[in-house]
C-alpha cells in the first residue's frame, strides 16, 4: 500500500477512536496491520480497543502480535498481561505483568524467574507500588513465601501501617534492610500459585465496640454499606462507576440503615443515590481517613455493595462477603462471564452488559440485597 494510503488509514483509525467508535477503530487498525505487517502499533492499538470492547481473546491475539514485532517495548507486554489474566491464563499473564507501567521505577535486578519451594534463610523486602487496594491484593501471595521459609520485611502505606502491623510475619524494615527487594506486583509470578485466599486481617476490639455504638445511634439494623465509584479520572488507576441512582434503587429493599462509604463523591452523586434509594442514608465516607475505624466498620456491617475498591479488599481480609458491581469491560480480577472471581470466591458479581445497560445486574442485585437482609453475612 502506498505511503499516502497508509497515512490516510492511520488517520481514519485514530479519528474513529477519538469519536468513541471503538469497533470501527479496531477494524481500521487491523486493516492497517494487514497493510503494513511490520507496524507494531497497529495490532497494539487494535488490541487496546478490543480489550475495551470486551473481546478479550481477540485482544490477546492482537497484543501477542504486537509483542512479537516490538519485544523490547513495555506497553504491549503490559496490556497483554491484562488480557491473559482476564482469560484466566495466569502463568503467562503474571509473567507479562512484570512489564506493567509501574515496573520501570522498581529494581531492575528483581528475580527473573519464580522462586524455589524452599526459601529458608532468604530475606526479602516487599516494595509498595500502585495503590492501597492493590497492596492488600498482592500481599495475599506473600503468605506463600512465608510458608516456604522466607523472612519478609515491608514498610506499608501509612494508612495500612496499623492494620498490617498486626500481621506477625510482616516485619518492619530494619536500619539496614536486606538487599533482595521484590515489588508486590511480582509476587504472583514469583510464587507461581493460583489465587491464594485474601491476607487475613483483624480489627481492633475497641474500634469494633465503638463502631457498634455509633451504628446504633445512626439507625436500626441491619446495616448496609455502599459505594458507586472508584478511581480518579485521568489518573493511573482504572475508573469504575455505576450510576448512583440505579444503585440506590437496587438497594431500596434493604430494611435497615444504609451507609455511604464513598470516599470520592463526584458532584451530586450522593444526592442521586439518595433519590434512587427513596430515603436518607448516613454518610460515613470520612472514615476512609481513619483506617482502623473503617476496618472495624467493614467487619461489623451486615452487608456491603459496591464497585471494586479498597473496601472490598479490606472486607475480604476480614472474611466477609461483598456484592461487587462490575462495570464493562471487567478488570482482570473479575474476569468476563464468571459468576465469581477466583480471588474473591465469596463475592457474587453483578455485571454491566456489553451494550452498557445495567438492567439485569440491578434486578439481580435487588433480589440479593433482600436475601442478605434476611440472612446477613451469607455468601
Amino acid at each position: 500500500m502506498a505511503d499516502a494510503s497508509l497515512v490516510a488509514l492511520k488517520r481514519a483509525a485514530a479519528a474513529a477512536a477519538r469519536a468513541g467508535d471503538h469497533a470501527a477503530a479496531a477494524a481500521l487498525f487491523l486493516e492497517l496491520e494487514a497493510a503494513d505487517p511490520a507496524l507494531w502499533s497497529a495490532p497494539y492499538n487494535a488490541g487496546l480497543l478490543l480489550l475495551h470492547l470486551g473481546r478479550t481473546a481477540e485482544a490477546a491475539a492482537a497484543l501477542r502480535r504486537a509483542v512479537r514485532l516490538a519485544p523490547e517495548r513495555a506497553e504491549p507486554h503490559a496490556d497483554l498481561a491484562l488480557a491473559l489474566l482476564g482469560l484466566g491464563q495466569e502463568e503467562e499473564g503474571w509473567a507479562e505483568y512484570r512489564w506493567r507501567r509501574e515496573a520501570p521505577r522498581l529494581p531492575a535486578d528483581r528475580p527473573p524467574r519464580p522462586l524455589p519451594a524452599a526459601l529458608a534463610g532468604r530475606s526479602l523486602v516487599l516494595l509498595n507500588e500502585q495503590g492501597i487496594g492493590d497492596a492488600l491484593f498482592f500481599l495475599r501471595y506473600a503468605a506463600l513465601l512465608r510458608d516456604r521459609g522466607a523472612r519478609l520485611f515491608h514498610e506499608p502505606f501509612a494508612k495500612l501501617a496499623g492494620i498490617l502491623g498486626r500481621v506477625p510475619w510482616l516485619e518492619p524494615l530494619p536500619r539496614t534492610p536486606p538487599a533482595e527487594r521484590v515489588p508486590l506486583g511480582d509476587l504472583p509470578f514469583l510464587t507461581g500459585a493460583p489465587a491464594p485466599p485474601p491476607l487475613p486481617l483483624a480489627a481492633l476490639p475497641e474500634a469494633t465496640a465503638a463502631v457498634a455504638r455509633g451504628l446504633a445511634a445512626l439507625g436500626p439494623p441491619p446495616y448496609l454499606g455502599v459505594t458507586w465509584h472508584a478511581g480518579v479520572p485521568g489518573g493511573a488507576n482504572l475508573v469504575k462507576d455505576v450510576p448512583p441512582a440505579l444503585l440506590g434503587r437496587a438497594v431500596r429493599g434493604w430494611p435497615g440503615t444504609v451507609i455511604l462509604l464513598q470516599r470520592v463523591q463526584p458532584a451530586g452523586s450522593a444526592a442521586e443515590f439518595r433519590a434512587g434509594l427513596g430515603r436518607d442514608a448516613a454518610d460515613l465516607s470520612a472514615l476512609s481517613e481513619r483506617p482502623e475505624t473503617l476496618l472495624a466498620l467493614l467487619g461489623t456491617l451486615d452487608a456491603y455493595v459496591g464497585v471494586s475498591n479498597t473496601n472490598v479488599h479490606l472486607r475480604a481480609g476480614l472474611g466477609r462477603p461483598c456484592d461487587v458491581v462490575v462495570p464493562w469491560p471487567p478488570e482482570y480480577r473479575w474476569r468476563a462471564g464468571a459468576e465469581r472471581s477466583p480471588w474473591f470466591p465469596d463475592c457474587p458479581l453483578y455485571r454491566q452488559a456489553p451494550d452498557g445497560t445495567w438492567d439485569a445486574a440491578m434486578s439481580a442485585l435487588a433480589l440479593a440485597v433482600i436475601a442478605r437482609a434476611v440472612s446477613p453475612g451469607g455468601a
